[in-house]
């Protein structure tokens, strides 16, 4: 919470300086009535032997004032941080989904459903002394060239074609991709593109066809992100976030493409030889909440 709070301040969204200096104002004023108040009812001694009295009737007033007002400072303050705290917590992501890049239900086979991800080509990991050397808690999705699946395509991984947003909103779709076998990041003198990751929608439309009515699927690719080899040869999972704004409508897919030399992409991969390893171990999907500030 300590990072966040200096994130929202460096940012500029914070205006609490303002909120505390009016307030550290009216402590003070509330001070100087007390104590002229004190003065003006306790001043006009009648030398009786009673300033000893009045000076003491003075100070307790202006205690009793100065008490009341650092406790009334101390009440708005603990306000503000309540509010703070609350709006803090509201703000955190909330999930939506996780989605295995290695799932149980399509492993490569001729006969892979919706529902779950899909491969166009690659191979599944399941090996657990290999998953536990790669600090893997799931079956893992490796890239390769060789085809599988329901049907040939240029994405390694592409589907599930579901409905995970329920109502418009900012989302996230963190990729979570481990690289193996590249060039030190020190040592690279070409940073190419290795991956491109998307989040794509797709609409049912209709239009007429030969006098019939036809149906089609308007696609619109919604967030898109390349993975450079200086991000993925730099060691252990790395986790690549698109953001972006979903209307609560369409079919959602999240997509891994390579450039390893397949449907018109450069061979960039090929370029660090045949050892290296791309391993995809799962995608999840946030909702983004705003922060609200509890004051002006």
């Amino acid at each position: 919470m300590h990072n966040y709070l200096i994130t929202v301040f460096k940012k500029g969204k914070c205006s609490i300086l303002p909120v505390l200096f009016l307030i550290l104002l009216s402590i003070i004023a509330s001070l100087l009535f007390s104590y002229d108040f004190a003065n003006s009812g306790n001043g006009n001694g009648n030398g009786n032997g009673n300033g000893s009295e009045t000076a003491v009737h003075t100070g307790s007033v202006f205690l009793t004032a100065a008490g009341a007002a650092f406790g009334g400072f101390l009440g708005v303050v603990a306000f503000f941080l309540l509010r703070f705290y609350i709006e803090w917590v509201r703000s955190k992501p909330a999930h939506v989904r996780t989605y295995l890049f290695g799932n149980s239900l399509n492993q490569g086979q001729e006969d892979e459903t919706e529902g779950e991800l899909l491969h166009h080509h690659g191979r599944r990991v399941t090996d657990q002394n290999e998953l536990n050397e790669l600090d893997a808690k799931n079956p893992l999705w490796e890239w390769t060239k060789e085809p599988v699946g329901r049907n040939s395509g240029a994405a390694v991984v592409y589907g599930p074609y579901a409905t995970d947003f329920t109502e418009p909103g900012l989302y996230s779709a963190a990729f979570i991709i481990r690289g193996i076998g590249f060039t030190k990041p020190s040592e690279i003198t070409k940073d190419v593109i290795l991956l491109e990751l998307d989040v794509n929608k797709s609409i049912s439309k209709y239009t007429t066809f030969e006098d019939k009515l036809a149906a089609y699927a308007a696609q619109y690719k919604i967030a898109r992100r390349f993975v450079r080899v200086s991000e993925i040869a730099v060691g252990g999972w790395q986790s690549f976030e698109l953001k972006f704004y979903s209307d609560g409508q369409g079919l959602w897919e999240y997509r891994v493409f390579a450039y390893d030399g397949l449907y018109n992409k450069a061979d960039n991969i090929g370029r660090f030889g045949s050892e290296v390893r791309i391993l995809l171990d799962k995608v999840i999907i946030n909702k983004v909440r705003q922060f609200s500030l509890p004051w002006p």
